[in-house]
């Protein structure tokens, strides 16, 4: 799986902003899945998100886990299970709040046709 990690926050503003990357999935065309990972800073808090899209309806597994250091604390947080995507509707597959200025990494990925995913903000592959 692939982690990320931020020391600087990447987005500012109020609005959630997505960077996507295609990716592959068994049975279809190597550009039909993408998955996202978007934050949106407000409040002194930063919330990041990963969601799933697909042309066609889709289900599978996902792993969203973010490590977070800040003021000398540190925290771990863990979220997974199974999704369901209806075609052409962007789902979220997980959701965390960490403090806007903590150091980060998030490992975000999906299982979908036997195949993992690995979501990054710079994109996603197969591994």
């Amino acid at each position: 799986m692939t982690q990320l990690t931020r020391t600087l926050p990447l987005f500012f503003g109020v609005g959630i902003v997505a960077i996507a990357a295609s990716v592959g999935m068994a049975s279809s065309d190597t550009n039909s899945l993408r998955c996202d990972i978007a934050e949106q800073n407000q409040n002194g808090m930063r919330t990041i998100t990963g969601s799933v899209f697909s042309p066609q309806d889709v289900s599978g597994e996902y792993r969203f886990a973010i490590r977070s250091a800040s003021n000398g604390n540190s925290s771990n947080i863990s979220q997974g299970g199974a999704f369901s995507a209806l075609a052409n509707e962007a789902v979220s597959v997980g959701q965390m709040m960490i403090n806007a200025d903590a150091r980060y990494s998030v490992d975000f990925s999906i299982i979908v046709g036997g195949q993992t995913v690995a979501c990054t903000q710079n994109g996603a592959r197969f591994t």
